[in-house]
């Protein structure tokens, strides 16, 4: 072999060599990358309906670079490596220049997140809870305060679980509320016969839930501080007294209202009463005059409204305004079992998930210490209480005119 020959070889292999390098290196940036990119899409990649856009961007990435390798190796032999080479260098750090002077309303260090406490109390009690803070990132700022996150694709609505596990785990293994990409609990979450599991329950799903508080959390929280409150029934005070510092920072950091980008929707408010209460009753047959008064503050865009508290499911029109409640969980007037709702595609599904009810009654018993447990699983999971009474006995809360 000639010395022109072996010098040949060895320029080829070094400028393979160096080419792989490139691109694996571009390979990782485009992985460290894809966060970014999905983010400023308003994707979910790991969403079942997103996954096709995750596998071309990979896939899309392999192809374009085997077609440049072959077009550019091609255009090398016709113009010459060195004068490519040099082209190549050129065109870098003047595309780098071009895309920094983009503007971008992202911050610089970490991407936004979908999370952000609504008020300053409860950034202060998040900052005490490690747990908390990781469920406080998908909060976004209270009506008017500012702009939602990221757009979300699909979110399970559940409310007013009261403390009730059985139930609880029985909607959560629904596929659809496994599916979605998110799940909201729109308050009273752990004031029942089972409140610490509830609630280590709830935030173990970790991201995958959005938090808001409800009366009853309000309610517990002072409890536990001893503060002086009307006793709203007798299970409260024993939850209260049932609730550890990691629970109680929860409850303390819980946001009322939040709001989230939703695909269809656009912003979406989630409260427990309504937006600027969280005991405010509201029915499906509440005057439109009573409306227009809980929604007067509320900016024009946010055209739907999803709340919780009376523990009836119903989805109607408020002078173009969506409003959905979604039921109760753990303690449901009318029918039996754990009632939630589906926000997909602009379209709302009021779901109802059937349980076993003694099986639900006997596994309260068995989990709970509630000295009255046995008459509380009886009266609420078997949903004596009608929604034509609860309707009758809620009625004059809703600023009606007695009839």
């Amino acid at each position: 072999m000639s010395l022109n020959a072996a010098h040949t070889r060895r320029v080829a292999l070094s400028v393979t060599t160096v080419g792989i390098l490139a691109a694996t290196l571009n390979s990782s940036i485009l992985l460290i990358s894809l966060p970014a990119i999905f983010d400023g899409l308003g994707l979910n990649p790991l969403a079942p309906a997103n996954i096709s856009y995750l596998l071309w961007m990979l896939m899309g990435y392999l192809l374009v670079t085997a077609v440049l390798v072959v077009t550019f190796g091609r255009l090398g032999d016709q113009y010459g490596r060195a004068r490519l080479f040099n082209l190549g260098f050129l065109i870098f750090p003047v595309a780098s220049v071009l895309c920094a002077l983009v503007p971008n309303s992202g911050s610089a260090g970490a991407l936004p997140s979908r999370a952000r406490p609504g008020s300053r109390r409860d950034s202060r009690a998040a900052r005490s809870s490690p747990q908390r803070r990781e469920l406080n990132r998908r909060l976004v700022e209270p009506p008017g305060a500012g702009q939602a996150g990221p757009m979300l694709s699909s979110v399970a609505v559940l409310s007013d679980i009261h403390g009730v596990l059985p139930v609880l785990e029985a909607v959560l293994a629904e596929p659809d509320v496994q599916a979605a990409e998110l799940i909201v609990v729109t308050g009273d979450h752990a004031a029942g016969p089972q409140p610490t599991d509830v609630l280590d329950r709830l935030a173990a799903l970790g991201e995958r839930a959005l938090l808001v508080r409800g009366n009853a959390d309000r309610e517990l929280l002072a409890l536990a501080r001893g503060e002086q409150i009307e006793i709203p029934d007798a299970v409260t005070p024993w939850a209260a007294s049932q609730l550890g510092p990691a629970q109680l920072d929860l409850l303390a950091a819980l946001p009322h209202p939040a709001v989230l980008e939703l695909a269809g929707f656009g912003p979406v408010v989630f409260c427990h009463g309504t937006p600027r209460r969280d005991d405010e009753v509201v029915l499906v047959d509440t005057r439109l005059e009573r409306w227009a008064e809980v929604f007067e503050k509320l900016p024009a865009d946010q055209r739907t409204v999803v709340c919780g508290h009376t523990h009836m499911p119903f989805v109607r029109l408020v002078d173009r305004r969506l409003v959905i409640n979604p039921g109760s969980i753990g303690m449901p007037y009318g029918r039996s079992g754990g009632s939630w709702a589906l926000l997909r595609g602009g379209q709302v599904s009021l779901r109802h998930t059937t349980i076993d009810v003694e099986a639900a009654i006997a596994a309260v018993l068995a989990g709970s210490t509630y000295p009255d447990r046995q008459d509380w699983a009886e009266y609420y999971l078997r949903a004596s209480a009608s929604d034509a009474e609860a309707l009758t006995v809620f009625a004059p809360r809703d600023g009606r005119q007695a009839s």
